[in-house]
């Protein structure tokens, strides 16, 4: 038969051949353990590259996760710092607000009594200047009666005291002063004189009166001179701004003991016997 098949189909040969393809497969079935050992290292090597990776990604998420806590955390402490200081800021503007509305109410209230005083010092001076102009006009025509009837007075002392020096003067120059000349000082005299003999007449005109008395002239020089001491005193002094708020404090502050006074008054009293009993 192997000559008819050939010399590569002896038994030899097919030994050969078998035993040359065991050894190959051998070697083939060694090479794939080989692989395979080699995919199993690789495997295991990728597992464990693997697993470190995700150790690695569970320990940054792990870290994330503590980095996302304490950024919490801190947010957390952050907004209650502010809310506490918003807390205290809002206190301190409220009670602020407070204080300012107190501090407005009293200016308000201080601003309307400074009014009131001011109107009422407004009123009072109104009057007042109405009064006292009228009493300083009254005084002005009292003192110009005076120094009319004071001047009226010594004028009529002068005449009475050289009338008869101007007597004698008016008769010499009728006679002796014909044949001399007059002297300087006589023609002085008699023009003084006439003088205030025609401011006499005129002012005895101005009276209605035909004739007066210098002692009636005198008693009413003396009245006139009381009366004006008197108007003096009544014409009322100007009040200035600070006398009104003086007298506004004064009242204000008896107002207030007023009301202290009347607040004690007013107040409950305890018993003897209640208070006994609180004592023991």
């Amino acid at each position: 038969m192997g000559t008819k098949l050939g010399a590569s189909y002896e038994k030899g040969a097919i030994q050969d051949e078998l035993a040359r393809r065991t050894k190959q497969l051998e070697q083939a079935i060694d090479r794939d353990g080989k692989v395979k050992r080699g995919a199993e290292q690789l495997q295991q090597s990728a597992t464990r590259g693997i697993e470190a990776t995700q150790g690695r990604i569970d320990g940054e998420q792990a870290d994330r996760g503590g980095l996302e806590r304490v950024q919490a955390d801190a947010a957390s402490t952050i907004r209650q710092s502010i809310k506490r200081f918003t807390d205290r800021v809002r206190g301190t503007f409220e009670r602020t607000e407070r204080a300012l509305g107190s501090i407005t109410n009293r200016v308000r209230q201080v601003g309307r009594t400074i009014s009131g005083v001011l109107a009422k010092h407004e009123a009072e001076k109104t009057s007042q200047d109405v009064f006292r102009n009228h009493a300083l006009g009254q005084l002005n025509e009292t003192k110009k009666s005076l120094a009319f009837w004071t001047g009226y007075a010594d004028r009529e002392r002068a005449l009475i005291a050289g009338r008869d020096k101007y007597d004698t003067i008016q008769h010499n120059r009728k006679g002796w002063f014909r044949t001399k000349p007059v002297p300087a000082e006589h023609v002085t005299f008699v023009k003084h004189y006439e003088k205030l003999a025609t401011l006499q007449a005129q002012a005895l005109a101005s009276t209605g009166l035909e004739e007066l008395d210098l002692r009636y002239v005198d008693e009413r020089i003396k009245d006139l001179t009381q009366r004006i001491a008197y108007e003096e005193r009544s014409v009322p002094k100007p009040r200035s701004l600070d006398d009104v708020i003086a007298e506004a404090k004064r009242e204000a502050d008896q107002r207030n003991v007023q009301r202290d006074s009347e607040r004690s008054f007013n107040r409950p009293k305890r018993s003897r016997n209640r208070d006994q009993g609180l004592s023991r």
